[in-house]
């Protein structure tokens, strides 16, 4: 029973052992963390003007049907304040990439 028991907890720590080894790579390469290139950050920057300038272009749009001096006006012109400010964010990045 002694020898049963032992053979047991030997097989388990064995196996515990083996499964840790097996497990590491792939929780390092996990942790590992990608440099983005040149190429995938523009495309990722030009990808967010595109869809920022899409923004503005509905906001305008609908902001024409709507009362000067109305909430939802200024509302608006608040949101697309907001947008303006990423556009700039993106471009800086842009820029900065650039240098």
């Amino acid at each position: 029973m002694k020898k049963l028991l032992t053979a047991v907890l030997s097989l388990t720590v064995l196996l515990s052992a083996t499964s840790a080894v097996v497990i590491q790579p792939s929780v390092e390469a996990a942790t590992k963390k990608k440099e983005s290139t040149y190429q995938e950050k523009m495309a990722y920057y030009k990808k967010q003007i595109k869809k920022i300038k899409g923004q503005i272009e509905t906001l305008r749009n609908k902001r024409e049907y709507l009362e000067t001096s109305s909430a939802a006006y200024r509302a608006s012109l608040m949101k697309e304040d907001s947008y303006l400010e990423q556009l700039i964010y993106y471009n800086k990045l842009i820029v900065k990439l650039n240098k």
